[in-house]
């Protein structure tokens, strides 16, 4: 019975100070983010010890490759990183709250695959702390990284000037940028009237009071006028010559003279109609070039010689609303907005 007794008494005992120590635990929960990367690393903190740092998120900018920690610690959590005097542990014991700054280091020793090493510090991203990492360290594809701790205000002055530095649209993007922009799906185009980033390779034509015309549809109308410049008169002096030929044929000289002046009539009528649409083509397109807006000499000039260099525009989304710009000129908004 007495074995009994002090059995519980021990097992009791031996639950109170699990218990009691956990409760004393000190658990930190360390957050640190860098917005424009889309890059947090978290660690906890208990009793003074660290957690293996975790990565979440994906850089945005380019494609890095963050290899698994080669370590499982902060490396100066307890000891300084040289030319420095920070020690992790010592700033928490000191504050009870985590560093300010964290550095993500991606590292490539000759000969050896990259790999992943952490520093914290009360430091922002410039200073001396950083001049010893890279004075200590060859390091990769832009890094360090410093990440700023959760809720902290350099944390959010950083994710402030990130948003408000975001493009808001793809019509903004250059070619470097244009494809490899993480926010949108952004497609390069480059054409006879110019290059941009849009998210599709649609063209519209603006004329006059008329908007959202096909950019095909003047290129098609335009061809068909200046077919119906060469080709008809070729038809009607054709027509004309085997009506000629028919009639000496026939060896009837009052049909050979009707063929000659039918010959002579539809010579002079082709070379009516060839010169008359030149002539339109031409003195349209002086009045076009004359003119600094996108008028109905503009249209004109764009159906009929196919030069609508300066109505050529594409569309894109800007936060719900359609804007529409030229592709070498200035945005403008849609009409109708859609």
């Amino acid at each position: 019975m007495k074995k009994k007794i002090l059995l519980i008494i021990l097992t009791f005992l031996f639950s109170y100070f699990l218990f009691n120590e956990s409760i004393n635990a000190e658990i930190t929960y360390c957050s640190y983010r860098l917005s424009s990367e889309n890059l947090e690393v978290n660690f906890t903190i208990e009793n003074n010890k660290i957690s293996k740092p975790i990565i979440s998120g994906s850089i945005n900018k380019k494609h890095y490759i963050l290899p698994e920690p080669l370590n499982q610690y902060i490396n100066n959590w307890d000891s300084t990183l040289d030319g420095t005097s920070f020690i992790g542990s010592d700033y928490y014991t000191t504050n009870k709250v985590c560093p300010p700054h964290l550095y993500l280091l991606k590292i490539k020793m000759l000969g050896f695959i990259p790999y992943t090493v952490f520093y914290v510090s009360d430091q922002a991203a410039g200073g001396s702390f950083e001049a010893a990492i890279r004075n200590k360290f060859n390091l990769v594809d832009g890094f360090p990284k410093v990440l700023a701790l959760k809720g902290s205000d350099a944390e959010q002055k950083e994710r402030d000037e990130y948003l408000q530095n975001l493009p808001s649209s793809c019509m903004t993007l250059d070619y470097d940028t244009c494809e490899k922009d993480p926010y949108f799906s952004c497609l390069w185009n480059e054409t006879e009237y110019g290059n941009y980033c849009n998210t599709d390779n649609l063209l519209y034509i603006a004329c006059g009071d008329a908007f959202d015309i096909p950019y095909k549809v003047p290129e098609l109308i335009s061809f068909l006028v200046n077919l119906l410049k060469i080709a008809t008169p070729i038809i009607l002096i054709f027509m004309s010559v085997i009506t000629l030929l028919k009639a000496i044929t026939s060896q009837k000289e009052e049909e050979m003279k009707k063929a000659q002046n039918s010959l002579i009539k539809k010579i002079i009528a082709a070379v009516m109609i060839f010169f008359v649409i030149s002539i339109v083509q031409f003195v349209i397109l002086k009045v076009a070039d004359s003119n600094e807006k996108v008028g109905v000499d503009d249209c004109l000039s764009c159906f009929l010689n196919n030069k609508c260099d300066n109505g050529i525009y594409y569309k894109t989304n800007v936060g719900g609303t359609y804007l529409c710009k030229y592709v070498n000129g200035d945005v403008f908004p849609c009409k109708g907005n859609k």
